[in-house]
This record gives structure tokens, sequence and C-alpha cells, in this order.
């Protein structure tokens, strides 16, 4: 498994990754998606945002997580 990177120290390319926050003082786990340019994902819920990560939920739609602090790419799916 690789080592997680802290967003202070690198960016992520465009994709989908394993990405951790801090909440209530517990560190919490998403699968999370990354662009350099979130306002070409949603011109209206990301309007003018840069590079950041983001999620989708289907009753408010996309939204900007802001408060990611390391993240990891994903690994391989397990071969059938």
């Amino acid at each position: 498994m690789n080592e997680w990177i802290n967003v202070n120290d690198k960016l992520p390319e465009d994709g989908r990754y394993l990405t951790c926050n801090m909440f209530s003082g517990y560190q919490i786990l998403h699968l999370t998606s990354f662009s350099k340019d979130r306002g070409n994902i949603d011109d209206y819920d990301m309007k003018g945002l840069g590079a950041g990560f983001y999620d989708y939920d289907s009753e408010c739609g996309y939204y900007p997580m802001n408060t990611i602090t390391h993240w990891m790419p994903l690994p391989e799916l397990p071969k059938f």
C-alpha cells in the first residue's frame, strides 16, 4: 500500500483518491474526486472554484471537500 501524502506537500492529478480529514477529533476516510479546475465540473455548485477535492450527493449535487488533509492513490482492484 502507498503512503499517505499531505496536501501541503503535493496535490494529485485529476481523478479519484482515498482521502482523510479530521472531524470532531476523528479521522474520516472518503473516496473523493480531485480536479485542477472544479469550476469545469459544475458551473452552478462550484462556479469559480479552482483546484481541490469534491464529492457528489444526489440531493445536494456537487460540493467541495475543503477539509481534506491527506490523500493516497487507490489500490489495484482484485483480479477475478
